[in-house]
């Protein structure tokens, strides 16, 4: 469906932490307002970081955040959403903070 407005290409991140205990269970919400954008008519993907840290293509160190950043600005995105807890919070800002810096370049 298009309701008049201009579709957009969203990217929403499940910021990098690596706490291997509190990781037990998928960004469920991300699912859910991906579904949502989706039958909206926008262009929405998951990029779960700390999924990607398990897979090992996102490498702990001390350029994670700018990696992360690279991941986020590879999909080309109009809008970047994160999730953030109370656990993920202190890991959402330099990664919120490299996205904006390298993507003054992409776009």
């Amino acid at each position: 469906m298009h309701y008049g407005y201009r579709t957009m290409k969203i990217s929403l991140v499940f910021p990098p932490f690596y706490f291997q205990c509190l990781y037990n269970l998928p960004p469920l919400g991300l699912f859910n307002l991906t579904t949502i954008l989706r039958e909206s008519g926008h262009e929405a993907i998951i990029l779960d970081l700390v999924f990607a840290i398990r897979l090992n293509t996102l490498a702990m160190g001390l350029l994670i955040y700018e990696d992360a950043a690279e991941m986020i600005l590879r999909q080309d995105p109009d809008l970047v959403g994160f999730s953030v807890q109370c656990s993920t919070l202190s890991g959402s800002y330099p990664d919120c903070g490299a996205t904006e810096e390298s993507q003054a370049g992409h776009k």
